[in-house]
C-alpha cells in the first residue's frame, strides 16, 4: 500500500517547506508535482483508513505551522489536505482510490496490466478499510546555535547559505530530525485520553486562531483563542503549576495571563500594578510565547512516555 496525501495552501511557505525537507532527507517528505504539493512518509505505511490519514496531517500541518523552525514570518494561509490518495497493486493491476476529506467519499479507477484505465467509482465513505494494507544577518557562532533559527525564512537562509558546509547541515539535520519526531509522534498516538483530548482542543484553538489572523482584525477574539491554548496546555501537563514557568519563566507567564484576562473578562485589578508597570503585552509576543510553550508540551509528553 502507498499513500500519498495532496496539500494545499500558500504556495511561498509550500515551496520553503518543501526545501528544507528535501535539503535534509526528512521522512516524512513534502514535495512539489507539477503545480501541486504532496506529503509522503512511513509514517504513514500502517494506516488503512484514510479518515485518520487526514486526522493525522491536520495535526501535523496545524501544529507544524505554528511551531518554531517551521513557521513564517510573512502571513500565509494555513496549509489543508485536498487529496488522499491510495495506490495498491491487486492482481488484475494497480487500483487508486482518491479520498476527498471535504465530502468524506472517494473515486477509484483500476489500470490493469495492459495500461487501460476501468470505470471510476464514487462512494461516501471515508472510513473505508482497505482489504490490503530573509533573516537578519548572524555572525560564524550564531550558525551553530539552531534555536535562533526559529521560522522557514531563517532556515531556508542557512541552507542556501552554506550548501558546500557538508558538517553544519548534518548537524542541522540531526536538530530538526529529533525536534521533527516529537512532532510526528505527538501527531499520530496517544495512550491516555485526557492527552488526546488537549491535542483535539489545541489543533481546533490553533485553527481558529488562523481563522481570525486571516479574516479578521479583532484582537479580543485572539487574546481568547490564545488563552484556551495555554488552558489546553497547562491541563495537559501533570506538573501544571511548575513546568510553563521552567518553559518561559513565571514573569512572562504572569503577564500573559494578566493582558489576556483584561481582554477576555476586563479584570483588572489582581494585575493593576503589573499592568501600569509593562502595559499590555504585545500579540505578537503572546504568539511566540504559545508557540515556545506547546513546543515544550509537545516535548515533554514525547520524552515522559505519555504517548
Amino acid at each position: 500500500m502507498r499513500w500519498k496525501i495532496q496539500i494545499e495552501g500558500d504556495k511561498k511557505y509550500l515551496d520553503d517547506l518543501s526545501n528544507i525537507f528535501r535539503a535534509l532527507n526528512f521522512d516524512p517528505k513534502i514535495y512539489k508535482d507539477g503545480e501541486d504539493y504532496y506529503l509522503e512518509g512511513s509514517i504513514f505505511e500502517s494506516s488503512g483508513d484514510a479518515k485518520e490519514i487526514s486526522e493525522i496531517t491536520e495535526t501535523i500541518l496545524t501544529l507544524m505551522f505554528h511551531l518554531p523552525h517551521f513557521k513564517t514570518e510573512r502571513r500565509a494561509e494555513l496549509p489543508r489536505t485536498k487529496n488522499i490518495i491510495e495506490t495498491v497493486v491487486v492482481e488484475e493491476g494497480v487500483r487508486i482510490r482518491t479520498y476527498d476529506p471535504e465530502v468524506e467519499g472517494y473515486s477509484e479507477k483500476l489500470i490493469t496490466k495492459d495500461g487501460k484505465e476501468h470505470c471510476t467509482l464514487k462512494i461516501n465513505n471515508m472510513t473505508h478499510q482497505t482489504s490490503v494494507q530573509s533573516p537578519n544577518l548572524y555572525t560564524s557562532e550564531d550558525l551553530t546555535d539552531f534555536a535562533k533559527f526559529t521560522t522557514l525564512e531563517k532556515l531556508n537562509w542557512l541552507i542556501e547559505n552554506n550548501k558546500d558546509n557538508k558538517e553544519l547541515l548534518e548537524d542541522l539535520s540531526k536538530y530538526l530530525t529529533s525536534y521533527l519526531e516529537n512532532l510526528l509522534k505527538f501527531s499520530t498516538s496517544s495512550n491516555q485520553p485526557e492527552i488526546e483530548k488537549s491535542k483535539g482542543e489545541i489543533v481546533s484553538f490553533l485553527s481558529d486562531l488562523e481563522l481570525l489572523n486571516t479574516e479578521t482584525n479583532i484582537e479580543t477574539l485572539k487574546w481568547v483563542v490564545l488563552y484556551k491554548i495555554y488552558e489546553s496546555i497547562w491541563k495537559g501537563l501533570d506538573d501544571k503549576e511548575v513546568r510553563p514557568k521552567q518553559w518561559v519563566g513565571e514573569d512572562k507567564i504572569k503577564w500573559l495571563k494578566c493582558t489576556a484576562n483584561l481582554h477576555r473578562h476586563a479584570e483588572f485589578e489582581n494585575c493593576k500594578d503589573l499592568i501600569s508597570s509593562l502595559g499590555e503585552m504585545p500579540l505578537s509576543e503572546a504568539e511566540e510565547l504559545i508557540s515556545t510553550l506547546l513546543s515544550k508540551y509537545i516535548e515533554e509528553k514525547v520524552k515522559g512516555g505519555a504517548i
